[in-house]
């Protein structure tokens, strides 16, 4: 099943209250609470009054969008990934988006790769015995830049409970982001919307039904049994008035396929 909902750093000046609120007027389903700002790791507090308020409009947590990049925290990581994995257990977060380093496979070291997905590995390995995955965030500036070596990430890694995020990467031309998305389907978990049509430019959602619609095919996440969220991450200007009328686009798109 394919859900809808919104990614909670796209109106970062708001509330949790007031995001909530939003998000449930429009008809989205769930949330993806940030762990900058609205509910920061290690604050437990925060997380539990993020999920009551959440619940309690009707809507789910679709995921823990955390911070936590590997690499980043020197052999003793373990302590800081406690903090995440805290904030994502009181969330009732069925899995937690990471980032993957910050810089691409090619600029780190054998030896410094082995380290990153020994890492990785760690990580998971505990977020599993509370019932969670991690999903790298397939971004620019770290080891999932391109598909092929995003690819050869999650080979290496191995493990069930680690997945991706995909997102169309506007360094690139469209025929790259299908192809990558289809590569990289069988690992998708969930999927960050907007329209990017280049670098530095955002446009409505609603001028991309062409595109997002190959992007849909090859990610094919509609014949998986499995619950895969859409979350709408920025707005074209950045205003919550416009959150209407992308979340009636993205809906539109994800009930046809649901249909189907």
């Amino acid at each position: 099943m394919m859900r809808t909902g919104l990614v909670s750093v796209s109106f970062r000046p708001l509330d949790v209250q007031t995001i909530v609120t939003l998000s449930a007027n429009c008809g989205l389903q769930g949330i993806e609470w940030g762990g900058d700002i609205h509910v920061p790791a290690g604050d437990r507090e925060k997380a539990l009054s993020a999920r009551k308020i959440t619940v309690d409009a009707g809507l789910d947590v679709s995921s823990y969008g955390s911070y936590y990049r590997i690499g980043m925290n020197g052999s003793n990581f373990m302590p800081e990934f406690d903090k995440v994995l805290s904030s994502a257990v009181a969330l009732q977060a069925p899995v937690i988006r990471i980032w993957a380093h910050d810089k691409s496979i090619s600029s780190v070291t054998p030896d410094q790769y082995h380290l990153l997905v020994s890492e990785t590995v760690a990580i998971a390995e505990k977020a599993v015995k509370e019932g969670l995955k991690i999903a790298f965030e397939c971004h620019c500036n770290s080891l999932t830049d391109e598909y092929h070596a995003t690819l050869k990430l999650m080979q290496d890694v191995g493990l069930e409970n680690v997945r991706l995020y995909w997102q169309p990467n506007d360094a690139y031309v469209s025929s790259y982001n299908v192809d990558a998305a289809k590569a990289i389907a069988p690992y998708v978990e969930n999927v960050h919307v907007f329209n990017w049509p280049r670098l530095g430019v955002r446009e409505p959602l609603r001028d991309a039904a062409g595109i997002w619609n190959d992007y849909l095919d090859a990610l094919a996440l509609d014949k998986d049994k499995k619950d895969h969220w859409f979350l709408l991450e920025f707005m074209p200007d950045d205003k919550p008035e416009s959150l209407k009328a992308e979340s009636a686009t993205l809906k539109g798109w994800i009930s046809a396929r649901n249909k189907k």
